[in-house]
This record gives structure tokens, sequence and C-alpha cells, in this order.
């Protein structure tokens, strides 16, 4: 049997449906698009489940709305929260919308155009997305087995730095090549998988590029582009590009163990990602006095990803074949990153206990 997952619209909007088959996971996904009759085609927000809940999952039954228990909380924001849940067996990340709000609509249709071009093993995956009459709404996605590289209480080596940028790229060019710009990559939303994997989460902020282009200031200011930041004055259109800046500025702090500008009050550090320098690991070095060294194509590598010009900037393609990222890793370096995040995990299960 298929599952539909379909979007409801206004009553006075007309609408047809698109069908699109899943082969690989063995169900459809079934989009209806509204427009009023003199405008173009638009997606409507929030969608609603038809039959049974959309699920990719390849053991156990679909996740089950009606029937999910809480294991644990594991965030919450102004959005609402996000569970760990379990439903029939197997575990998921449910994140919670307390009020209907433009931006989880835009989560959910980044999740479903991901799910409609095959997914991606970098790329968080989503098993089930509904919003209801009281304008809650739920996604249900994958639980990712491991800890934010936020929460690692160990600096990792260039060496262990490779494998994870080269799974960070890897899964920037797959939302890119779809049309998906993520506008919030961030430490927090990498997560390292007891099995070595990495998983880009949150779309919570993603912008659709086959429908426009985003021009405000979405995502987290420090990780932000100097165009992003311009877009606190005046509304000015970017590109995916963004995403690789983050990227170069969240390898900074991997590296060294300090975000750029964060010490410094907000409009001193929106002028000089806007103006400045670029946080290179050379500046970052001085200015915090950090005494660690790293190989010239690592540093060449950052630089591609913090040129101040979009236009400079490498894109995800491009640092895909740089030479730093396509050498081949040291024996153990997975194994280590394996036993960090599995030591990171015993500890915070101890400290839970507690």
């Amino acid at each position: 049997m298929t599952r539909r997952i379909g979007f409801r619209g206004p009553k006075n909007l007309a609408h047809n449906t698109t069908t699109t088959l899943m082969p690989d996971s063995g169900f459809k996904i079934v989009k209806t698009f509204f427009a009023r009759k003199s405008s173009k085609e638009i997606p409507v927000d929030l969608p609603v489940v038809e039959e049974d809940a959309v699920d990719s999952t390849q053991h156990g039954r679909a996740f089950d709305r009606r029937n999910y228990s809480i294991v644990t909380r594991l965030g919450r924001g102004s959005f609402g929260h996000v569970d760990l849940v379990r439903s029939n067996g197997n575990l998921y990340a449910l994140k919670s919308q307390k009020t209907r709000q433009p931006a989880f609509g835009g989560e959910i249709d980044a999740h479903l155009l991901v799910c409609q071009r095959g997914d991606h093993q970098n790329i968080v995956k989503l098993h089930y997305a509904s919003g209801n009459d009281n304008k809650t709404g739920l996604i249900a996605m994958e639980y990712c087995d491991g800890m934010s590289l936020s929460r690692l209480t160990t600096l990792l080596s260039e060496d262990q730095l490779r494998p994870i940028a080269r799974q960070v790229v890897s899964g920037l060019m797959f939302l890119h090549s779809i049309g998906i710009i993520h506008r919030d990559v961030k430490p927090e939303n990498l997560i390292l998988c007891r099995d070595g994997t990495v998983k880009i989460i949150d779309l919570g902020v993603a912008h659709n590029t086959n429908t426009s282009s985003p021009t405000s200031a979405s995502g987290t200011l420090l990780y932000m582009s100097p165009e992003q930041i311009t877009c606190m004055d005046h509304p000015l259109s970017y590109g995916d590009k963004v995403d690789c800046w983050a990227m170069g500025v969240s390898l900074v702090e991997l590296a060294l163990g300090k975000l750029p500008n964060a010490h410094l009050p907000k409009h001193e550090a929106v002028a000089i990602i806007k103006k400045g320098d670029p946080p290179t690991l050379g500046r970052m070095k001085r200015t915090h006095n950090i005494d660690r060294e790293f190989s010239v194509d690592f540093q060449e590598f950052i630089l591609s990803c913090l040129k101040r010009s979009p236009h400079e900037r490498a894109s995800a393609v491009e640092l895909s074949r740089h030479r730093w990222l396509t050498m081949q890793d040291e024996d153990g370096v997975t194994q280590s990153l394996v036993d960090i995040v599995n030591e990171g995990l015993r500890r915070r299960d101890s400290h839970t206990k507690k």
C-alpha cells in the first residue's frame, strides 16, 4: 500500500495534484498545489497526512502519530520543542510546533523536496509531517544517535576535521543541487553519529530557490555571510554559497575552539562580518594567542570558504575538489571520531543518571 502526504489549502483556492513515485522507499508523496484563479500556483504552508504517516524506515512499521511514547526531551526553543520518541519499535526526533508559522511550512517543504529527490546519507531524513486545525504541527525525523559538534569537549585535529568536512560538503552539494539553501550551517546543526557519519540537521530556515530567491538575514548571526548581513539593512538576493561561508566559520571554530567575533558586541560583530577581514585561521590564532599548527592546504580550504565576495567564494562542488578535502585519510581517523562521540555519549548518559 502506498502512503501519501498532501497539502490542504483554503477553500477558495483551486488546486491540482502532482504525484512523485519513490521507488527506493516504497511510498508516494502526493503534493497538492493551490492557486487563486488569477495567480500562479503556490504551495500551501502546512501539510496534512492522508492514510498513514510518511515513512522511509526499512525495518518495522511507520511512525504513528496516534501511538508514540516520549523517551526524553532533546531541546526546546521559541518554536516549540523536540522530543526523542518511540513509535512502532523505532526511535524518532519529533519536532512539535506551537503555532503555525511560514518557516515551519518551509521546513516541511524542504524536507519533502529532499525525500522526492531520493534522500542523502548526510541529511537528516523525514519520516512524517503534519499540521492540524489548531495551528500546531509535527515533524518526525530520523533520530541521529550521536552528538552535535558543538557539544564535543575535545578539539579536533585537522585530520579528524577532514572526513567531517567531506561529509558536510557532500550534504551541501546535494541540497544545493535540488535548490535548497540551508542557511543555518553551524556545529550545533551537524551531528556526529556513533559510526562516524555526519548528519546535517534542522532545515528550519532553509530556503527553496526553485520558487524564489532568499532576501532575508535568516540564520545564526555569527555564522552569516557578508551578503546575509547586508540583508539586515535592505533586501538583497543571495545564493547557496552562504552555506560555504558558514562551513568555513564552523571549521575555524572547531579547529581553534573559538567562534569568530563571539567576543565582540553585536554591532561590532555585524560591522566586521559585513566589511572587515574574514576570520582566517592565522588571524584567529593571533587574536586569541592560540598555538596550533595547520597545513597550508587546510588554511587555503578555509580561505576558499571565506572569500568576502560570493563570486570569488568556492561553491560546494568546488570545495569537494579541493586538494585538502581529496587527501586520503590516515589510518584510524574514523575510529578516533567514533571513540570521541561514544565517550561523549557515555559521559552525557552518566551525568543524566545522576
